[in-house]
């Protein structure tokens, strides 16, 4: 009778995986295509095992990220920049879930409009979800409604990490300035720019 118990309660456990499973696939999918990867496919794989105490399933994320190229385990087909928006596309999806997300270096590998569709959809968690992100991404950075430099000393051999809070605009735009890469009038310009957009 326990077993006839929980056979049907790990078959329920099933049903409501694949049903989330396929939920998931459609909101990254959807995601993915703003992000500037139009070609991609992702799915859920479910393999019936054993039972044990993860269940019946054995869970698999497939990816493809060109119409050539066949659905294959994620770890072994993804690249960087496509991992980072693959992530953010999970976090997406999952955003009620959480109350803060850290997004470390998430823009790697990322350029022109689908740096701006990343821009756009972490402002759009953001207003639901805090985000703590870290970057080097001057556009991505200038974005941020409270900015921190972190920085890494050496003292006497050992490795210490400090943060401060950039208060003032001035703060904010010479460290635009600094990771743009230099202090031409071009570059100061452009820090401005990009602080006043993300202001309007």
């Amino acid at each position: 009778s326990l077993q006839k118990n929980l056979n049907s309660l790990f078959e329920v456990q099933s049903f409501e995986r694949k049903k989330i499973a396929n939920n998931l696939q459609n909101s990254v999918m959807s995601i993915l295509k703003n992000l500037g990867l139009e070609n991609a496919k992702f799915s859920v794989e479910f393999e019936k095992v054993n039972p044990s105490e993860d269940g019946i399933d054995n869970v698999n994320f497939l990816f493809s990220a060109n119409p050539d190229q066949s659905l294959a385990p994620l770890s072994k087909v993804i690249s960087g920049g496509e991992m980072s928006r693959f992530l953010l596309a999970i976090k997406a999806s999952m955003s009620k879930e959480a109350n803060t997300f850290f997004l470390d270096e998430i823009d790697n590998g990322l350029s022109g409009k689908s740096l701006l569709s990343l821009v756009e959809l972490i402002k759009q968690i953001s207003s639901e979800t805090q985000i703590l992100c870290i970057t080097h991404q001057p556009r991505l950075a200038s974005a941020a409604q409270v900015h921190f430099k972190v920085k890494k000393n050496v003292i006497n051999g050992s490795t210490y990490t400090s943060i401060s809070k950039l208060i003032t605009k001035k703060q904010r735009k010479y460290e635009l300035i600094e990771l743009i890469g230099g202090a031409s009038s071009e570059v100061n310009d452009y820090a401005s720019r990009l602080l006043d957009q993300a202001a309007a």
